[in-house]
């Protein structure tokens, strides 16, 4: 289990291993082209409308969307609603590996990040989550 205070940069492959990357690959990570699908953020705990890195290795024509924690990843419709889905979608437009500079949503949340095939909702190549916090970590003391 991860800590909740730990700032550094985790990746998580198709397979479910979540391991923390060295501090010699942050911030500035560069996956190889040839590294299997990888999602990885930094830092981990980051505030409302921040900025935070996200590091990424992938086959060709894929892309990555930013979820609520837990919610389906292919939206369904009660009543004309949509439930679940993605709230934002990049396209990583051929790119096999590279870094993305991304705004933290406002609302603080435990999100995550989840890779995808082509224009489908499935299966999940990789996917890696983070928290956006109002300065107060759990169990005190600040973000920095």
């Amino acid at each position: 289990m991860l800590d909740a205070q730990d700032q550094g940069l985790y990746q998580s492959n198709k397979v479910g291993v979540v391991e923390k990357l060295p501090p010699l690959l942050q911030p500035d990570v560069i996956l190889p082209p040839d590294s299997p699908s990888c999602v990885a953020v930094y830092p981990g705990i980051v505030k409302p409308g921040d900025s935070y890195l996200v590091a990424f290795s992938a086959p060709p024509d894929t892309w990555i969307g930013l979820y609520t924690e837990g919610t389906r990843s292919e939206p369904i419709f009660a009543e004309g609603i949509p439930q679940g889905g993605p709230i934002e979608v990049y396209p990583l437009e051929g790119r096999r590996s590279g870094n993305l500079d991304l705004i933290a949503p406002t609302v603080p949340w435990t999100y995550e990040l989840r890779m995808f095939p082509n224009d489908q909702f499935g299966p999940v190549l990789a996917s890696a989550t983070f928290t956006v916090g109002d300065g107060v970590q759990p169990g005190g003391g600040t973000i920095p």
